[in-house]
């Protein structure tokens, strides 16, 4: 089985590469190295799990799916062209594959927020020891699963749309947007372990 790679191990690597701190990290700051281990974090995430933008975007502190795209974007440019941030990134992607095949990968794993709520449940008490960590974790995968739902609520409704055309209609584009809507929720089912099938499997 290929080793699993976690945003932890992404964002220990590129801090540690880069010079700063987690929180700097995953903080708004502006500061030069900030914004540089900012954009690899994002290529290396993108380049090393199956997340998605979304997803990367809420682990790693920044917004939203163009955000996130623009800078692995950047970052891709910035490997190119800077030879110092290309040392960096692959000190980072290097010690990450070392993290993954390593005895250190089970310290180094992703919060399961499924395992955080279930404890919480169990013993509501120990809801005052739930780590920052543990937090970011739970609200990565309830946001994740409210726009699971959004999306599925679209797919259906899109697909509803599709078979109430009269035969012979146009359904080019009706049939292009319920395609893109299967690939975001295929891609969200996997993120969140509940599939392994790929974008394009399951068009109509």
């Amino acid at each position: 089985m290929e080793p699993r790679v976690s945003v932890t191990m992404i964002l220990q690597a590129a801090s540690a590469s880069f010079g700063i701190s987690m929180i700097e990290l995953r903080s708004a700051r502006r500061g030069d190295a900030a914004v540089r281990a900012r954009f690899a974090a994002c290529l290396l995430a993108r380049e090393l799990t199956e997340l998605s933008y979304p997803q990367v975007g809420r682990s790693i502190g920044m917004r939203d799916h163009s955000t996130i795209l623009r800078a692995a974007r950047r970052a891709e440019e910035m490997r190119a062209d800077d030879a110092e941030f290309r040392r960096c990134y692959d000190d980072a992607k290097a010690a990450i594959l070392w993290l993954a095949g390593s005895k250190f990968a089970d310290q180094l794993r992703d919060d399961d927020a499924v395992q955080i709520a279930a404890r919480i449940i169990d013993r509501p008490a120990s809801a005052v020891r739930v780590s920052n960590q543990e937090i970011v974790a739970l609200a990565v995968r309830l946001v994740t699963l409210e726009e699971l739902a959004a999306g599925t609520c679209r797919l259906i409704a899109g697909i509803d749309r599709l078979t109430d055309l009269p035969s012979g209609s146009d359904t080019a584009q009706l049939r292009d947007d319920v395609n893109d809507s299967i690939d975001g929720v295929t891609s969200m089912l996997v993120s969140l372990g509940y599939a392994t099938i790929t974008a394009g499997d399951a068009h109509v």
